[in-house]
C-alpha cells in the first residue's frame, strides 16, 4: 500500500549490511524523515571490506591482504558518509559497527555475545519510534543474518516502547513470491518525489567504487519506489522461502523444501537450524543427500551429531523430517538454507515456532 513515510519528529534507525545498502534501500525514505521533522540514525554493520574482486578492478591489483581490505573498508566508509551528506545527514548520524563482512552468519550461528550486544546498547541509546532493517529473507547472507541479530539485540536491549518495523529487500529472484505493493497490506511503498529521486542518485553515485561492477544496476534503485515489509511474524516467510510448509506431528519437525539451484547459489544444499533465545546459542546443520535418504543432525559448534534426519525429495526439494530430540530446546527457531557454491543463499533465515509449538 501507498506510505507517506513517517509522521511528524519520528526517530528512524535505519541498520545496513554494507555501505550502500542504506542508500539502495531506504535513500528516500531518509530524505522523507528528515523533511517531516524527525531525526534519522544510520547504523552500518560492516566496512564493506572483504569485497576482493571489485578492489582488485578499483585498485588494479590481484594481490589482496589483510592490509588492503582494512584500507578498502575505510574508502567505503568514506564513500558511506559522502552518501549520506547527500541525503541530509551529517557524520554523527551514522554508527559504524565493524562486524566481519561476509560473516555475519557465523557470528549468528556461533552465538557471538559482543555483537548483540552492540546493537543492543545502539537500541537503548538511540530509543527509535522506527526500526528499518534487512529482511529474513534477503539472499545475501549477510542481509538476512543481521535480521536474526537484531532480533537477538531487540530482546536484549527491552523493556521499553517497542518501534514500528519495517524491513527491506536488496538481493532477491524472480521467483520469490513477492506481493504486490499497490494490494498488500503488509507493504509499505513508498514513492520518492523528483527532489528525493535526485538527491538519492547523487547519494548513489558517491559509493564510486561499487559503481566500477553495477553502475547500471545501482542508479536502477534511484527512480524505483522504496518498498518495506511490515513485520507480521513467522508466518510472514510464506512464498519467499524455499521451507514451504513446516509441521511438527508425532515428535517429528517436517519441513516441505522448494528448491531452484540458480547460477548465485549451486550446489549440493545445506541446512541450519538455529535457537532464538537470548544467551548461549545452539546450531544445527544437516547436508541434504536426498539420495541417502537420511542425513546427521550435527552441531555447528562441537561438530557432535545430535540426531539423523529422514530425506525424502531430490533436486527441485522435498521433505526433511527431524526429530524433534534433536533440536535446540526453544519455542523459536530460525532455519536457513545455503548452498556448497555461489555467493547467494537458496533461502535467508525463516523464523518458525520452535519445538513447544507447532507452525503451518
Amino acid at each position: 500500500m501507498s506510505w507517506d513515510g513517517p509522521g511528524r519528529g519520528e526517530r528512524l534507525l535505519l541498520l545496513a549490511p554494507h555501505p550502500d545498502d542504506e542508500t539502495l534501500a531506504a535513500g528516500a525514505l531518509l530524505q522523507r524523515t528528515l523533511a517531516h521533522g524527525g531525526r534519522a540514525l544510520v547504523v552500518l554493520a560492516t566496512d564493506g571490506d572483504n569485497n576482493p574482486w571489485t578492489q582488485r578492478l578499483v585498485e588494479r591489483r590481484i594481490r589482496i591482504g589483510p592490509v588492503d581490505s582494512a584500507r578498502f573498508g575505510q574508502r567505503r566508509r568514506a564513500e558511506a558518509l559522502a552518501a549520506l551528506a547527500e541525503l541530509g545527514l551529517s557524520e554523527t548520524d551514522a554508527v559504524f559497527l565493524g562486524l566481519p563482512d561476509q560473516a555475519i552468519t557465523d557470528l549468528v550461528i556461533a552465538g557471538d555475545q559482543a555483537a548483540a550486544e552492540r546493537l543492543a546498547d545502539v537500541f537503548r541509546s538511540w530509543q527509535a519510534t522506527l526500526l528499518v532493517l534487512p529482511s529474513l529473507y534477503d539472499l545475501h547472507p549477510d542481509h538476512s543474518a543481521l535480521a536474526v541479530l537484531t532480533r537477538l539485540a531487540l530482546e536484549r536491549a527491552a523493556p521499553g516502547p517497542a518501534p514500528q518495523v519495517l524491513s527491506y529487500i536488496v538481493h532477491k529472484t524472480r521467483g520469490m513470491n513477492v506481493p504486490p505493493a499497490a494490494d498488500a497490506p503488509e507493504v509499505a511503498c513508498l514513492e520518492p518525489t523528483a527532489k528525493e529521486m535526485a538527491g538519492k542518485r547523487r547519494a548513489i553515485l558517491r559509493h564510486a567504487t561499487q559503481l566500477t561492477v553495477h553502475r547500471r544496476k545501482f542508479l536502477a534503485f534511484a527512480g524505483r519506489p522504496e518498498v518495506f515489509f511490515r513485520e507480521r511474524g513467522p508466518d510472514a516467510g510464506q512464498g519467499l522461502h524455499p521451507v514451504r510448509r513446516v509441521r511438527l506431528e508425532n515428535g517429528t519437525l517436517r519441513l516441505d523444501l522448494e528448491l531452484h539451484p540458480r547460477l548465485g547459489a549451486f550446489g549440493r544444499p545445506t541446512l541450519h537450524l538455529a535457537s532464538g533465545v537470548p544467551g548461549p546459542r545452539h546450531a544445527l546443520s544437516l547436508a541434504l543427500r536426498w539420495r541417502r535418504g537420511r542425513a546427521d543432525v550435527r552441531d555447528v559448534v562441537t561438530e557432535e551429531t545430535a540426531g539423523q534426519a529422514a530425506l525424502h525429495g531430490g533436486r527441485r526439494g522435498g521433505t526433511v523430517e527431524v526429530p524433534v530430540g534433536s533440536l535446540p530446546d526453544a519455542d523459536r527457531l530460525f532455519v536457513k538454507l545455503e548452498r556448497r557454491f555461489g555467493f547467494f543463499d537458496e533461502g535467508g533465515w525463516l523464523e518458525l515456532n520452535g519445538k513447544r509449538r507447532g507452525h503451518t
